[in-house]
């Protein structure tokens, strides 16, 4: 069996496709694992959660599109232009979808190879067992009869300071912001959602969260997605961007966790 993660899709259909033959991916014994955002902004977002749902072999960490998806499915209200989710709730299969969404994990660890893949990042302040601890925390949530009610109060983005005594909604909602948003910190360890340009234009009162030394993460490698205007490089070998902006006409990319080779496909259909 080999294990592939894959950046952020966004409906690509097209562009998984042709990056999983490349990689000449095997789906009755490989695995493949989506840092987040599997849906949404692409223009085929049924046709890719279908397809990996029924995949033997198929983990996703649950990206900020993936979330909207569920709200929107769950309570509705909160659908933009720029969405195309609309076919996957209006779908026979919304239900089944959705159910297998919300029970897919937050965090993905693999304490074999020491790998840990998530569709933001971790929070610098944490060691891999708070993270694992947090990201537990929040999946019961999500996958409770609850889930309505959990999914209403996540939004807007009202913790953005980490403490431990952090209680009930507020705890969850800096949990969902540092798995699934962030990017930068500010000087006071805040999360700040203001801005998403890639670290060299950004003002330096703005810390890339991968930026922030963690001894306690030291020896693993951290694969994420989230931020396009990376481009795929963090100048940290410790840390994995996957997300190369497929969306937007860029790249597709997958990593093969065996010897961290990557692969990607350009999205030629928008240019």
């Amino acid at each position: 069996m080999t294990t592939y993660v894959i950046g952020d899709i966004q409906g690509c259909f097209d562009q998984l496709m042709k990056l999983l033959e490349i990689i000449n991916f095997n789906e009755q014994t490989d695995h493949l694992i989506c840092a987040g955002d599997i849906i949404n902004r692409g223009p085929k977002s049924l046709e890719t959660i279908k397809f990996l749902a029924n995949l033997p072999k198929c983990t996703v960490t649950i990206g900020n599109h993936d979330l909207h998806l569920l709200r929107e499915y769950y309570i509705g209200n909160s659908i933009n232009e720029k969405d195309t989710i609309d076919e996957i709730i209006q779908s026979n299969s919304s239900s089944t979808l959705c159910e297998w969404l919300r029970h897919q994990p937050v965090m993905y660890y693999d304490q074999n190879s020491k790998v840990i893949v998530c569709h933001a990042g971790i929070y610098p302040f944490w060691s891999i067992e708070n993270a694992k601890i947090y990201a537990r925390e929040f999946e019961d949530e999500l996958q409770s009869d609850n889930v309505k009610i959990f999914l209403a109060n996540m939004y807007p983005n009202s913790s953005t300071s980490w403490s431990e005594e952090l209680e009930g909604i507020e705890r969850y909602s800096f949990f969902k912001s540092s798995f699934t948003l962030m990017r930068y910190l500010t000087n006071k360890n805040q999360l700040d959602f203001s801005i998403k340009c890639n670290p060299k234009n950004a003002d330096p009162k703005y810390i890339p969260w991968f930026n922030i030394a963690n001894p306690a993460l030291q020896d693993h490698k951290i694969i994420f997605g989230h931020w396009s205007s990376l481009n795929g490089n963090t100048n940290n070998e410790q840390f994995i961007c996957l997300d190369t902006g497929c969306v937007w006409g860029n790249y597709l990319t997958a990593i093969r966790l065996s010897d961290l080779k990557k692969f990607a496909v350009k999205n030629n259909k928008l240019e």
